[in-house]
């Protein structure tokens, strides 16, 4: 009984062991391999949540890539981040979604979710130094590792796009969606408690702040058009977003929480679709265009 309990330990540790080497094996080759330049006509960068994702098409702001994602924190962009401003000099400009949800704990949740860091680690892994896998470890240590080994399978998807010479915006990291979706009426009677100031996440839009100002990229703090309704306003929330922003230097915030647009607008009661989008996109091109003139 001891001998079989000897094999099936060793067994274990054998396994683990392979694993632990194909994961880190082709995570280095990812970490070595991929580029993330990007085209030296784009110059402004755009991240954020689902909120810049839907709201934002870098198709008509042309000097734009979007690389926002659903459920994105500040974490995660600031992870993306780090990587594409050393790898592209000419970006001199940052979108990044700054709503009430975002300084909410609704962020500070999402990164001890095993659902959102289910499918967001595996993509995101190979841009990540050590201190912050250490940090996603503690948000959720028993979750961590059963989606630590699915990084692999996404890793060597990422091999793969590379080698296909594959757009950055089909890696899983973020792109401007459009949907034809309007659900505006379904939400209406939706309630969410955002009414908590988080302080987690938030740290990482300091640190996303530092590593602009110190490359000389322009942070705008934008906050896309959401169809208000009972519920999700809390007026102290408007407070505090602006005083955060009187923190930084050289950071601007354009509020256009409460942009009017028609209902056919909505892909829900929080995102724009197609229609919104473009009208919303076409006001911010127009918006750059009179600032650098």
């Amino acid at each position: 009984m001891n001998r079989f309990i000897k094999k099936v330990f060793f067994g274990v540790i054998l396994f683990s062991g392979l694993s632990l080497i194909m994961v880190e094996g082709v995570s280095f080759l990812v970490r070595n391999t991929l580029s993330l330049k990007i085209e030296m006509n784009k110059n402004i960068l755009i991240l954020g949540d689902s909120q810049t994702q839907f709201s934002l098409n870098d198709s008509i702001l042309t000097n734009s890539i979007n690389l926002s994602e659903s459920a994105d924190t500040y974490f995660y962009s600031y992870v993306k981040l780090k990587r594409l401003i050393p790898e592209n000099p000419q970006i001199d400009t940052l979108f990044l979604s700054y709503s009430y949800h975002n300084i909410s704990k609704t962020q500070d949740n999402w990164l001890k979710s095993q659902n959102i860091n289910g499918f967001k680690f595996p993509l995101h892994y190979f841009l990540m130094d050590f201190d912050e896998v250490i940090f996603l470890i503690r948000q959720n240590p028993k979750a961590f590792f059963t989606f630590y080994f699915h990084s692999f399978k996404f890793n060597f998807g990422h091999l793969m796009r590379f080698f296909k010479n594959e757009n950055l915006n089909n890696f899983g990291i973020g792109t401007y969606t459009g949907t034809n979706e309007n659900k505006l009426q379904l939400n209406l009677n939706t309630t969410h408690n955002l009414c908590d100031v988080g302080n987690i996440d938030l740290k990482y839009l300091d640190k996303i702040v530092e590593i602009c100002s110190a490359n000389k990229v322009k942070v705008i703090l934008i906050a896309t058009p959401i169809y208000l309704f009972k519920g999700t306003d809390c007026p102290f929330f408007e407070q505090v977003l602006n005083a955060r922003v009187s923190t930084y230097q050289n950071v601007s915030f354009y509020n256009y929480s409460n942009f009017k647009l028609k209902q056919t607008c909505f892909k829900d009661a929080s995102h724009l679709n197609s229609e919104g989008a473009a009208i919303f996109s076409s006001m911010i091109k127009d918006t750059i265009k009179y600032i650098n003139q």
